[in-house]
């Protein structure tokens, strides 16, 4: 199965290929994004044992124990257009996509938190400097970081477990940093 793929603007191309294993099952290299005809066709041909795939940079990523190409494709691996018209593929066929629609909002606001980060930064770096080294404002900024990101993934995964709006328990974190920026950076020196 071939599809397009475009690498620093140069259209490319990229295929899949199934490859059946001793077992009856199936292995799935460099695949490519699913689409109903190809779900169809890859899990009428026996279950998938395992979908092996390069990273960003070069590197083996292997995933194991899987059943069906669709349902168990990861949603990491995907970009946010692939995974807007995943999820509208699940909901088409009536699933459950919150996993899914969860990772593609966490993906759109990337951009946002990063943002927001830096804008937070300046406050480190721009503050008050006499009653703190920099070292301090280095581990302080580090731990801010850490605990944004993991209160993303809580509030993102909470925002599934009561079926909230996820693009908003996504963008909760965003908003509470950069209001906390604009609140340290107008305070001044």
């Amino acid at each position: 199965m071939a599809a397009p793929l475009r690498f620093w603007g140069v259209e490319t191309g990229t295929r899949m290929t199934v490859v059946r294993l001793d077992d009856g099952g199936l292995l799935v290299h460099s695949p490519v994004p699913p689409e109903p005809g190809l779900c169809r066709a890859v899990d009428g041909l026996g279950p998938v044992r395992a979908i092996v795939e390069y990273g960003f940079v070069g590197e083996l990523i292997a995933i194991q124990g899987l059943g069906s190409y669709c349902q168990e494709f990861p949603p990491e691996t995907l970009s946010p257009s692939d995974l807007y018209q995943y999820v509208q593929l699940m909901q088409e066929r009536g699933e459950n996509a919150d996993q899914f629609r969860l990772v593609f909002w966490q993906k759109v606001t990337i951009p946002l938190a990063t943002g927001a980060m830096v804008l937070l930064s300046l406050t480190f770096v721009f503050g008050p400097t006499r009653g703190n080294t920099a070292g301090f404002r280095i581990m302080v900024g580090s731990l801010v970081g850490i605990v944004v990101h993991f209160l993303n993934q809580i509030l993102g995964h909470l925002g599934i477990l009561f079926s909230l709006n996820l693009a908003l328990s996504t963008m909760v974190p965003v908003a509470g940093i950069f209001c906390v920026a604009l609140w340290l950076l107008s305070r001044g020196p």
